[in-house]
């Protein structure tokens, strides 16, 4: 489904969606209340969430759709980029916020992520601050349980091995946890991982 005020701007992100292989458009809707509405009855895979300057707190309506199917997963495109409405939509239980220069296939990877591996964040800005999220004062939340022990494990430099035996977990599953770990810390490397969740008091300077 996707939620936007204006026609032609909708419009086109839904043009654009139905020229996207295994995507489907299944529904849109102009304002929160019937996106919440349409959510409800149909139960969208996928919410994409387009924002107006005007709108400064899409917060709630993000809330309100969750509750309203709490198997769709929000994506959010917002027309002005700040880390106060970043936080505000993860914070919320997006699982994507791209903004207008987000490219196709970053668009089309963010739907496909959300709908097949519920849970992960994807965060696609030209500001590159925003990009690690938890660097700008968000929330923990974030990182899952289970990421933020893996990098706690990754931080007394275990190998992936080491980890999945502690964690009795399986090597492919925590190569799985590191990549969503990357995409949310925007890190290039343990090092850098471990680097950014001590800034962000994540896990333990110790």
């Amino acid at each position: 489904m996707v939620v936007g005020r204006r026609l032609l701007n909708r419009a086109g992100v839904v043009e654009l969606l139905r020229t996207m292989p295994a995507i489907e458009v299944a529904c849109e809707a102009a304002s929160g209340g019937e996106a919440t509405a349409l959510a409800r009855r149909q139960r969208p895979d996928v919410v994409v969430l387009q924002t107006e300057s005007s709108e400064l707190h899409p917060g709630p309506t993000i809330m309100r759709m969750r509750l309203a199917s709490p198997k769709t997963e929000v994506i959010v495109l917002p027309e002005l980029d700040s880390a106060e409405l970043l936080r505000e939509v993860i914070e919320s239980g997006a699982s994507g916020y791209l903004t207008v220069d987000a490219t196709r296939a970053e668009l089309r990877t963010a739907i496909l992520a959300a709908a097949r591996r519920p849970g992960m964040t994807m965060i696609a800005s030209s500001r590159r601050s925003l990009l690690g999220l938890l660097t700008c004062g968000a929330s923990s939340s974030m990182l899952s349980p289970r990421e933020t022990e893996v990098l706690n494990l990754l931080a007394q430099a275990m190998s992936n091995h080491q980890i999945g035996a502690a964690l009795q977990i399986s090597d492919g599953t925590v190569k799985r946890h590191l990549t969503n770990i990357y995409a949310k810390l925007d890190a290039t490397s343990r090092i850098d991982a471990v680097r950014k969740a001590r800034d962000a008091r994540v896990i333990s300077r110790e």
